[in-house]
């Protein structure tokens, strides 16, 4: 069996944890997890968005927002803190970013990793999701070759918290609403757009809810390749995000999120490009004040750049400060879209923001030294209790994002099979027949909770095998296990641990291109 038990480090880093909350002030910061929760002191002339752990700490506090301000001057910047490092966990390390410009990071070298080097017909992908039904209709990817999608509470349960999403009941517009709760209805599509929806707060039994999905589409690295998208620009809460990982084929994880954002999953890939919705002061206009204020200056959405190699990450975003993307896109609605872009190859990634008007905002723009030559393309939204970032005063809660065209050039497709759509497997064994059989050089991916079995083509079970590189010490993991050329069904069975059901989720069968 595949024995992932409690470990008990969170006592060693929860006193990490609550310093890097506490450093990241004026910004409101995620609230820390666990018994060690931090709360917002509400007082009548108190700065909208001011967080502190305890009295003790509220002085200390208000005495460094003074030393700031003196910083921000005319810019309405306030640099970003170097957070250190946590004690093994992703072991996430960034470097602090200034207000001085600075040329061009070089990322550490470091030896090709294990992706594998494969070779296959080179195109362009394109993808928009032009359906455009009566009602929001849960978005459920083809069985092969389409996308693999994932929503989740990081817990053994097939419901978030409720929300109320955009869009009405009848698809109508913002600011027309549904009630949503259950993750299968969290990918969901109107009007010929993704609709991204989840709650990781209120009545979800866990405090932190991710969409996940990525293409049955490689980008090209070695040659150089351009990553495109669109998503809507509006967020109702400072805890709640997107981000975008681009991670070697044999590396990639079910459920990716750094040990730094929220307590869920098992942290990053050893090797990966990593591309993070943040938070920041901004002078320009634009914000539609949904994110609160901090000394009277409005918080909205920077980007933080990372290259990630062996779990160490490089910030490479600069140089100095950015300015907030609502500037960038002028005012803010329920209706604006953010065009986005990466190109990257092994010697060098740049990341921008088309502005409004025309022209583009340049968020990062840096040699690199990637150890791989193609990469999944995985993009995310996340939740982690979106309430409380205004102090549960009811003014922010859970965002819903619209997506809109992906583009991958060039692009190298692999082989995607997934035999169970979007539903989980749990409590009972089951077995599930591929939609075709599977390809030399295939991998069964899927994330489980507690411990699970699997059998192929009717054989005896085996311990499934979780993804190296991972912190999988909590119970649950993301599993990458070699399945035999051939095989068209799959067996899964499994037992609890520390009393809570087994879990399965995300099956399917990924072998690279040939």
């Amino acid at each position: 069996m595949s024995h992932l038990e409690p470990d008990d480090r969170f006592d060693l880093e929860w006193p990490h944890a609550l310093s890097r909350e506490l450093e990241r002030i004026p910004m409101p910061p995620r609230p820390a997890w666990g018994r060690y929760r931090l709360t917002r002191q509400r007082r009548s002339r108190a700065p909208s968005g001011f967080w502190v752990a305890r009295p003790a700490v509220a002085a200390g506090l208000l005495a460094a927002i003074v030393a700031v301000t003196a910083v921000l001057g005319t810019t309405g910047r306030l640099p970003f803190h170097s957070t250190g490092a946590l004690p093994r966990t992703a072991q996430v390390k960034q470097t602090p970013q200034t207000n001085e410009a600075r040329p061009p990071v070089a990322a550490p070298t470091i030896a090709p990793s294990l992706a594998p080097i494969v070779t296959a017909p080179v195109g362009n992908f394109s993808y928009t999701w032009n359906t455009a039904p009566a009602a929001p209709q849960p978005w459920t990817p083809g069985a092969v070759n389409d996308w693999d999608l994932l929503a989740s509470s990081d817990f053994p349960s097939d419901q978030g918290g409720s929300m109320q999403a955009r869009f009405g009941g009848d698809c109508a517009p913002p600011p027309a609403t549904h009630a949503l709760k259950a993750l299968a209805d969290s990918a969901y599509l109107c009007r010929g757009q993704l609709m991204t929806a989840i709650n990781g707060g209120g009545d979800a039994p866990k405090t932190y809810g991710g969409v996940f999905l990525a293409p049955a589409q490689l980008a090209d690295v070695g040659q150089g390749t351009a990553i495109s998208w669109q998503v809507s620009a509006l967020r109702a809460s400072a805890n709640d995000w997107w981000d975008v990982w681009l991670t070697p084929f044999d590396q990639n994880l079910v459920a990716p999120v750094t040990s730094g954002e929220a307590p869920a999953f098992n942290g990053d890939p050893a090797d990966a490009v990593h591309i993070r919705m943040n938070n920041g002061t901004c002078a320009g206009g634009g914000q539609p004040a949904t994110l609160g204020s901090t000394n009277g200056v409005a918080i909205g959405t920077v980007f933080n750049v990372e290259v990630i190699a062996n779990h160490k990450a490089t910030r490479v975003d600069g140089p100095g400060f950015q300015p907030c993307l609502e500037s960038a896109l002028g005012r803010v609605t329920a209706d604006t879209m953010g065009s986005f872009r990466i190109d990257v190859s092994q010697g060098h990634l740049k990341f921008s923001v088309a502005r409004a008007g025309g022209g583009s905002l340049v968020l990062a723009d840096a040699r690199v030294s990637l150890p791989f030559t193609q990469a999944v393309v995985q993009f995310a939204h996340h939740s982690f209790q979106p309430a409380q970032a205004c102090g549960g005063d009811g003014t922010c809660g859970p965002n819903t994002y619209r997506w809109g065209s992906v583009s991958i050039n060039p692009s190298v497709p692999f082989t995607m099979l997934r035999p169970n759509g979007v539903a989980s497997v749990h409590g009972q064994g089951a077995t599930l027949r591929l939609p075709q059989p599977a390809p030399a050089g295939s991998h069964l991916r899927f994330y489980a909770f507690g411990s699970t079995r699997v059998g192929f083509d009717g054989h005896g079970a085996q311990p499934a095998v979780a993804q190296q590189g991972q912190d999988a010490g909590t119970g649950e993991a993301s599993y990458w296990m070699p399945v035999p050329a051939g095989t068209t069904t799959i067996s899964l069975s499994g037992s609890g641990a520390s009393g809570l059901p087994w879990w399965v989720q995300d099956v399917a069968v990924w072998a690279p291109p040939s």
